[in-house]
């Protein structure tokens, strides 16, 4: 009742959790996540398969406002991206900048 997912662009959408407190529990819902979107969908007789690559910013670890979360979050999808098909990362500060 208290996460909110919306459609940022294309294929890209944005979860916000509340109440995450450790950074285990958002790579629990992020496996949910994986493993829902793992599963073949059947759409007028066809079989699609499809995979997510997840990026995760916490907060305030990764920012304090929600563009700077998102930007990120967003930056953690592509480190997701390049290390293969179905990745979760979570976001790594780089020298020093959020």
């Amino acid at each position: 009742d208290t996460d909110t997912v919306y459609r940022r662009s294309g294929d890209e959408f944005i979860i916000l959790l509340q109440g995450i407190k450790e950074e285990a529990n958002t790579i629990y819902v992020a496996d949910k996540i994986h493993n829902a979107m793992n599963k073949p969908f059947e759409i007028e007789g066809k079989k699609l398969e499809v995979s997510c690559s997840i990026g995760i910013a916490l907060y305030p670890e990764h920012g304090t406002d929600s563009l700077t979360l998102a930007i990120n979050a967003d930056s953690a999808m592509y480190q997701a991206k390049a290390m293969g098909r179905s990745q979760t990362q979570i976001y790594v500060v780089q020298n020093g900048h959020q």
